[in-house]
């Protein structure tokens, strides 16, 4: 618990340099985005667990998110962004409010992601999906990050895709698709930019960035 705590005051330190970070490597933005947006619902009201500033909100046309930093939440609303200040584990809604949920790099932050996983399962709607984002632990950036925990304030803790796709089944979710970027760890290991646009592509095993789409079940 208290290496969550440090990290919160970490965002709330360091949001501008966080922010920041996205405008200095634009190609690997826009290879997590289109990754990303392939994942999306082509309609419905949506919801970004974990909104940090709102860069990834904004482009996906999400109007409303959680999150616990007041600072990065300041970003967000800059951006036109409805921000409640909430975590993951405890989110401020009714139940059935929003027919997809979306949870970018933010697994690896959460205190409790049983708890958290059931809070984004009663929010859904019937049919709903959830997009949930991340590093994949045993890609290059995940093994790079684990190594360097002990020196960045932004790192938490990483998982598998399939310790990923355990908790999703665990939670009455059904994975439908799983789809990976970053092929180059460079932008992550060596805080420099892609040289291009990365394609996604189906599977995961190659690409550092993974995303899977999973339908909430009945029950």
């Amino acid at each position: 618990m208290q290496d969550k705590i440090i990290m919160i005051n970490s965002f709330e330190k360091y949001a501008q340099k966080y922010d920041k970070w996205f405008d200095n490597t634009p190609f690997t933005f826009f290879s997590e985005l289109k990754l990303i947006i392939s994942l999306m619902p082509k309609r419905g009201k949506g919801i970004d667990i974990g909104v940090g500033t709102g860069k990834f909100a904004q482009a996906l046309g999400i109007t409303t998110g959680v999150e616990p930093s007041l600072k990065m939440g300041e970003f967000a609303k800059k951006r036109g962004i409805k921000v409640y200040r909430a975590k993951a584990e405890k989110l401020p809604f009714k139940r059935g409010c929003f027919n997809y949920a979306v949870m970018i790099t933010v697994l690896s932050f959460l205190n409790d992601p049983d708890k958290a996983f059931k809070e984004i399962y009663r929010i859904l709607k019937k049919k709903g999906h959830f997009i949930i984002v991340f590093v994949d632990k045993d890609s290059p950036v995940g093994k790079y990050y684990l190594k360097e925990r002990s020196k960045s304030k932004f790192y938490g803790k990483f998982y598998s895709v399939s310790e990923v796709i355990d908790l999703l089944n665990k939670h009455k979710f059904s994975v439908q698709i799983i789809r990976q970027t970053l092929f180059s760890a460079i932008s992550y290991i060596k805080e420099k930019d892609l040289k291009k646009i990365e394609k996604f592509k189906d599977g995961y095993g190659e690409g550092s960035f993974v995303g899977i789409k999973a339908l909430k079940k009945d029950g």
